[in-house]
């Protein structure tokens, strides 16, 4: 009796060592993909979130100052009557019009040099006009953004995979390579009227 209760206080055998590592091994295989899946998921809809953030901010400025704002710091800090500060269609805002600003309409800190966002992109502070179908758009630009990532937006927002950046491409995300080759996703907001 005295030697069977001595071998069961030596341990695990190695045998059950090995199956007990294989069987964490096989539960790490299976769920480690869908573990990424989930990160590259979250990080393509971070992006979305910010781009439509911008968007919903770019509109609440429309209602209150009557024009699209310029650049992602119109929509921080109310916009001065200088020179350097016009509207996204040209031209300075009126003393008047720039008097009816009630912001922030965007809840992030500087501005000046874009907005960083997932996938390692940045938001780019100027935002521009895009004319696609008799009609121009609020273009967002989120700098050193691949044309792989712009896919899976793509296919996230608008169900398809097509970014290329011409007229006969539907949907609201586009690619292109920009000045200086960097990948520039391009991003159609809300109609400019």
């Amino acid at each position: 009796m005295h030697a069977i209760s001595d071998r069961s206080r030596r341990g695990f055998t190695l045998m059950e060592i090995l199956v007990a590592l294989v069987l964490i091994g096989l539960m790490a295989g299976t769920l480690l993909p869908a573990v990424l899946n989930n990160v590259e998921r979250g990080e393509v809809n971070r992006v979305h979130e910010d781009l439509e953030a911008v968007n919903t901010a770019a509109k609440a400025f429309r209602v209150d100052v009557q024009r699209w704002p310029g650049d992602l710091e119109d929509l921080v800090v109310q916009p001065a009557t200088a020179s350097s500060d016009s509207a996204l269609t040209g031209g300075l805002y009126p003393t008047t019009l720039q008097a009816r600003w009630a912001g922030p309409y965007l809840e992030i800190g500087s501005v000046t040099t874009g907005i960083g966002t997932a996938l390692g992109g940045t938001i780019l502070s100027r935002m521009g006009l895009t004319a696609w179908n008799a009609e121009n758009f609020v273009t967002i630009k989120v700098l050193n953004v691949s044309q792989a990532d712009a896919r899976t937006l793509s296919a996230s927002v608008d169900g398809d995979t097509a970014v290329a950046y011409a007229l006969d491409t539907a949907g609201k995300v586009r690619w292109r390579v920009g000045s200086g080759g960097a990948d520039t996703l391009i991003y159609l907001g809300s109609p400019v009227q």
